[in-house]
């Protein structure tokens, strides 16, 4: 049997395994930037004092040594105009491996934060209290969770891109709603699964005493 083939003809195999290579290089790359550039934040969040219009947020950020600016979240979806509700940060504090991280206000853009990560560090503790107005998100019987106000994120990263693992302290005896999906609920304390930070601050939650789901 004689094979004949034309010097600027390849044969088909090749083509194909080329192809092959190159999508399977081109699928292991992307898996792995997408899995690099992700950031998964523990929120925890203690509204045993919601009566009060007082909410404690303590949070877990995976960082890196060297510079660091945190960012509240400044336009809130369904709102046309930079509604952060900043004024109502109150009691910043930054630790890591159990020593105070000196943080500084950027002169220009009031919602950003900057710090220095040091040397040996991986993860970032952030707390403060949310002390809301009277009667605008909270009164002595019912109470909105709005994310958005207890939350602080890496600049520059997109919202899609970060993962928070939320939890919530209800007051004793109260109830719940949320579209938020539960992990898991014991008593008074909910953990919720991961979700984006994204889908976090559009699925607020609504506590309270008296409560009844229809």
């Amino acid at each position: 049997t004689i094979s004949i083939h034309h010097p600027s003809v390849k044969p088909m195999k090749t083509k194909t395994s080329t192809q092959r290579l190159v999508f399977l290089a081109v699928f292991f790359l992307c898996t792995f930037f997408t899995a690099v550039g992700q950031t998964t934040i523990t929120l925890s969040v203690d509204a045993t004092q919601a009566s009060r219009n007082v909410l404690h947020t303590k949070l877990t950020i995976p960082v890196a040594p060297g510079p660091l600016t945190l960012f509240y979240p400044k336009w809130i979806p369904g709102e046309h105009t930079p509604t952060g509700p900043i004024n109502d940060l109150v009691g910043l504090k930054l630790t890591a491996n159990g020593k105070s991280i000196p943080w500084r206000r950027d002169e220009t853009e009031m919602f950003a934060f900057h710090c220095d990560v040091p040397q040996g560090v991986n993860q970032l503790e952030v707390s403060f209290d949310d002390a809301a107005q009277p009667k605008t998100t909270m009164s002595a019987k019912i109470a909105r969770i709005k994310w958005n106000r207890v939350v602080v994120y890496p600049r520059g990263m997109n919202s899609d891109t970060i993962r928070v693992q939320p939890s919530l302290t209800m007051p004793a005896g109260w109830k719940f709603a949320t579209a938020l999906p539960v992990s898991s609920e014991n008593k008074d304390e909910l953990q919720f699964k991961a979700v984006t930070l994204t889908e976090l601050i559009d699925s607020p939650a609504i506590i309270g005493a008296n409560f009844r789901k229809i």
